[in-house]
């Protein structure tokens, strides 16, 4: 019997603080309830056997109530995902490759999500991909260590460091958002709230990427005062929300952003090429908007990477045309295949006008 009560004690605390495990509390519970019911019905007047009976129900009323509370919240979580998140998540499970079975312990997934901690329930429940972080992150004993990639690449000012958290958690995708503000909360867990506020949150690269679509760009530094800064060739945009929100670049973007990454194709440029160069692809996104992914070339290269392909794909950001390469008295002309793209290929140009 005392381990029976403990055992009740126990679920019941934690049923009450944490208003969950109802289902738990069950078990003990009713046998409890059995044990009682005997011990009456054996040594009590026919009276006290009803009101016993009338008791049993009425303790069973915070049982019911939890659970009721447990089932109303599950559902309301999808209701209380903002609109633009549920349709990423849904563009997601339908329109990326299966990892693979990652639920059990043990169980590699083909590829990562990363993501914002705390969107990554919900990327697991709603996009059945595996992200590499969540809330359990926060948490003591929890999974620190993709809570950590996770906090690491979104306040990075570093490329090289990014590729390399991308790297470690073996991401494919990558999930942005334009609220920067975020980023100070994933500095705020590593300790370096104030270095990432001094030197802005604004050059992130994971704020770059989701303010340029991974074109160069320039940042400001003031009113009417910016620095260039260059674009990325192995990170293409593949779905965007169409809620819109205003960043510190002064202009509305999409509030959330998927970025996939890729090996880029390998354009090459015929030798007698003069330089800089300026590689060009226009793009469609799946909200209808036209944007143009550029990149300056100053150096001269033998090859040179773009994450674009021309080939059609549907529901994702299409190109609307070859992708160019301009210098000066000339322009070259490609056709870049979406293999070439995922596997790092070369490509040769089609057409060469000087």
């Amino acid at each position: 019997y005392i381990v029976l009560l403990v055992w009740f004690s126990v679920f019941a605390l934690i049923t009450i603080r944490q208003q969950r495990y109802a289902h738990q509390l069950a078990a003990p519970f009713a046998l409890l309830a059995v044990v009682a019911g005997k011990s009456i019905h054996k040594h009590c007047k026919a009276f006290i056997k009803v009101i016993s009976v009338v008791a049993v129900v009425v303790s069973m009323i915070p049982l019911v109530h939890f659970q009721y509370f447990t089932l109303t919240t599950s559902n309301n979580f999808i209701q209380r995902i903002n609109h633009p998140t549920l349709v990423a998540l849904n563009w997601i499970r339908n329109n990326t490759p299966d990892p693979g079975d990652f639920y059990s312990p043990g169980d590699i997934p083909g590829y990562g999500v990363m993501n914002p901690w705390d969107l990554g329930h919900w990327i697991t429940w709603i996009g059945r991909r595996p992200p590499v972080a969540n809330n359990h992150g926060t948490e003591p004993g929890g999974h620190r260590e993709g809570m950590m990639a996770s906090c690491g690449f979104y306040t990075t000012f570093e490329r090289l460091e990014a590729e390399e958290f991308l790297r470690k958690t073996r991401c494919r995708y990558i999930i942005t958002e334009a609220n920067q503000a975020r980023t100070l909360e994933y500095a705020q867990v590593l300790g370096k709230r104030k270095m990432v506020q001094d030197a802005g949150v604004a050059g992130t690269v994971a704020n770059l990427l989701h303010s340029f679509d991974g074109s160069d760009g320039k940042v400001p530094l003031g009113r009417n005062q910016f620095y260039p800064i260059a674009g990325f060739d192995t990170y293409r945009l593949v779905h965007e929300s169409e809620a819109l929100f205003r960043n510190n670049f002064w202009k509305q973007t999409s509030m959330l952003k998927v970025f996939e990454v890729v090996q880029g194709a390998r354009l090459k440029i015929p030798p007698d090429t003069p330089f800089p160069l300026t590689v060009t692809v226009n793009l469609m996104t799946n909200t209808g908007r036209k944007l143009k992914y550029s990149r300056l070339w100053t150096l001269p290269v033998n090859t040179l990477s773009i994450p674009y392909s021309t080939e059609p794909r549907n529901d994702s950001v299409n190109s609307q045309g070859p992708v160019t390469i301009a210098f000066d008295g000339g322009q070259l002309t490609y056709h870049v295949s979406e293999e070439a793209v995922q596997e790092g290929l070369h490509v040769y140009p089609v057409s060469d006008f000087r």
